[in-house]
Protein backbone atom coordinates (compact mmCIF):
# COMPACT_ATOMS: atom_id res chain seq x y z
CA UNK A 1 0.00 0.00 0.00
CA UNK A 2 1.42 3.79 -0.85
CA UNK A 3 0.49 6.11 1.67
CA UNK A 4 2.74 8.73 -0.08
CA UNK A 5 -0.78 10.51 -1.52
CA UNK A 6 -1.33 11.23 2.17
CA UNK A 7 1.28 13.82 2.82
CA UNK A 8 1.59 17.00 1.38
CA UNK A 9 4.91 19.68 1.50
CA UNK A 10 2.79 22.61 1.11
CA UNK A 11 -0.45 23.44 2.94
CA UNK A 12 -2.26 26.47 3.78
CA UNK A 13 -4.06 26.63 7.03
CA UNK A 14 -6.28 29.34 8.32
CA UNK A 15 -6.33 30.06 11.88
CA UNK A 16 -8.84 31.51 14.01
CA UNK A 17 -7.60 34.30 15.90
CA UNK A 18 -9.47 36.54 18.49
CA UNK A 19 -9.09 39.71 19.21
CA UNK A 20 -10.11 41.68 22.28
CA UNK A 21 -9.66 45.54 21.74
CA UNK A 22 -7.30 44.73 19.32
CA UNK A 23 -5.18 42.24 21.50
CA UNK A 24 -5.09 38.65 20.81
CA UNK A 25 -7.35 36.71 23.29
CA UNK A 26 -4.59 34.38 24.90
CA UNK A 27 -4.88 31.59 27.78
CA UNK A 28 -4.98 34.71 30.32
CA UNK A 29 -7.46 36.83 28.90
CA UNK A 30 -9.53 33.07 28.01
CA UNK A 31 -9.03 31.49 31.71
CA UNK A 32 -11.18 34.93 32.67
CA UNK A 33 -13.83 34.48 30.88
CA UNK A 34 -17.72 33.88 31.98
CA UNK A 35 -19.02 30.56 31.66
CA UNK A 36 -22.42 30.91 30.12
CA UNK A 37 -24.60 28.83 27.88
CA UNK A 38 -25.68 30.89 24.59
CA UNK A 39 -29.12 28.79 24.91
CA UNK A 40 -31.35 29.10 27.97
CA UNK A 41 -32.83 26.29 30.44
CA UNK A 42 -34.66 25.17 27.49
CA UNK A 43 -31.85 25.28 24.43
CA UNK A 44 -33.30 27.94 22.78
CA UNK A 45 -30.99 30.54 20.91
CA UNK A 46 -31.04 33.56 22.70
CA UNK A 47 -31.43 36.98 20.24
CA UNK A 48 -28.03 38.46 19.60
CA UNK A 49 -25.44 35.11 20.21
CA UNK A 50 -22.71 35.35 17.36
CA UNK A 51 -20.40 32.47 17.63
CA UNK A 52 -17.06 32.62 17.07
CA UNK A 53 -15.50 29.10 17.18
CA UNK A 54 -14.73 26.32 19.46
CA UNK A 55 -11.07 26.67 21.76
CA UNK A 56 -9.73 22.80 22.73
CA UNK A 57 -7.80 23.16 26.09
CA UNK A 58 -7.91 20.35 27.78
CA UNK A 59 -11.69 20.03 27.26
CA UNK A 60 -13.59 22.22 24.13
CA UNK A 61 -15.31 25.20 25.19
CA UNK A 62 -17.28 27.24 22.70
CA UNK A 63 -16.64 30.87 22.46
CA UNK A 64 -19.29 33.12 21.39
CA UNK A 65 -20.60 36.88 22.21
CA UNK A 66 -23.65 38.99 22.46
CA UNK A 67 -21.89 41.87 20.96
CA UNK A 68 -21.09 42.85 24.43
CA UNK A 69 -19.34 40.63 26.24
CA UNK A 70 -17.29 37.36 25.56
CA UNK A 71 -18.19 34.32 26.86
CA UNK A 72 -17.10 30.32 26.82
CA UNK A 73 -19.07 27.26 27.32
CA UNK A 74 -18.33 23.57 27.73
CA UNK A 75 -18.87 22.23 24.13
CA UNK A 76 -19.93 18.33 26.13
CA UNK A 77 -23.10 20.03 27.90
CA UNK A 78 -24.55 20.79 24.35
CA UNK A 79 -23.91 17.35 23.32
CA UNK A 80 -25.17 15.48 26.26
CA UNK A 81 -28.41 17.13 25.21
CA UNK A 82 -28.21 16.80 21.26
CA UNK A 83 -27.19 13.28 21.78
CA UNK A 84 -29.48 12.27 24.28
CA UNK A 85 -31.82 9.00 23.26
CA UNK A 86 -35.63 10.19 23.20
CA UNK A 87 -36.50 6.47 22.52
CA UNK A 88 -34.34 4.58 25.41
CA UNK A 89 -33.36 7.78 27.82
CA UNK A 90 -34.24 7.32 31.52
CA UNK A 91 -36.89 10.56 32.91
CA UNK A 92 -34.19 11.02 35.66
CA UNK A 93 -30.95 11.56 33.34
CA UNK A 94 -33.16 13.98 30.46
CA UNK A 95 -34.12 15.91 33.74
CA UNK A 96 -31.10 16.79 34.93
CA UNK A 97 -30.44 18.74 31.58
CA UNK A 98 -33.62 19.75 30.16
CA UNK A 99 -36.07 21.30 32.65
CA UNK A 100 -38.96 18.58 34.14
CA UNK A 101 -41.25 22.05 34.10
CA UNK A 102 -41.30 22.29 30.41
CA UNK A 103 -42.56 18.62 30.04
CA UNK A 104 -46.67 18.66 30.04
CA UNK A 105 -46.74 15.22 31.69
CA UNK A 106 -45.19 16.74 34.80
CA UNK A 107 -47.67 19.66 34.43
CA UNK A 108 -50.31 17.13 34.68
CA UNK A 109 -52.13 16.47 37.88
CA UNK A 110 -51.06 12.30 37.87
CA UNK A 111 -47.56 13.62 38.36
CA UNK A 112 -48.51 14.77 41.75
CA UNK A 113 -49.81 11.91 42.59
CA UNK A 114 -46.56 9.86 42.55
CA UNK A 115 -47.01 7.84 38.88
CA UNK A 116 -43.62 9.32 38.06
CA UNK A 117 -41.91 6.80 40.19
CA UNK A 118 -43.67 3.80 37.93
CA UNK A 119 -42.58 5.73 34.65
CA UNK A 120 -38.57 4.97 33.73
CA UNK A 121 -38.65 5.57 30.23
CA UNK A 122 -39.02 8.95 28.47
CA UNK A 123 -40.61 8.32 25.05
CA UNK A 124 -43.61 6.72 27.69
CA UNK A 125 -44.74 9.96 28.59
CA UNK A 126 -42.99 12.54 25.67
CA UNK A 127 -46.21 13.68 24.00
CA UNK A 128 -45.32 13.65 19.95
CA UNK A 129 -45.56 17.67 20.17
CA UNK A 130 -42.63 17.49 22.76
CA UNK A 131 -41.27 15.11 20.96
CA UNK A 132 -41.08 16.71 17.66
CA UNK A 133 -39.96 20.16 19.34
CA UNK A 134 -37.09 18.53 21.33
CA UNK A 135 -35.81 16.56 18.27
CA UNK A 136 -35.76 20.09 16.39
CA UNK A 137 -33.95 21.26 19.05
CA UNK A 138 -31.17 18.51 19.01
CA UNK A 139 -31.12 18.74 15.29
CA UNK A 140 -30.13 22.60 15.38
CA UNK A 141 -27.21 21.86 18.55
CA UNK A 142 -25.71 19.21 15.92
CA UNK A 143 -25.88 21.93 13.16
CA UNK A 144 -24.10 24.34 15.48
CA UNK A 145 -21.53 21.74 16.78
CA UNK A 146 -20.64 20.65 13.25
CA UNK A 147 -20.21 24.43 11.84
CA UNK A 148 -18.55 25.37 15.64
CA UNK A 149 -15.67 22.39 14.76
CA UNK A 150 -15.12 23.82 11.51
CA UNK A 151 -13.89 27.13 13.37
CA UNK A 152 -10.80 26.48 15.79
CA UNK A 153 -9.45 29.31 17.70
CA UNK A 154 -6.28 29.08 18.77
CA UNK A 155 -4.97 30.62 22.00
Amino acid sequence: MNIEHLFTEKTTINLSVVKLHNQKINKTIFNQLITLSPFNRIFSLGESVKFLGFVNDKIQWILWTDDISIYKYQLRKLKEFCHFDLDSGEISDFTKIYPYYELQYFNKSSYRDDTYDEVEKLYLILSQEERSRLEEKQRFIVEVIDKLTQRQIFI
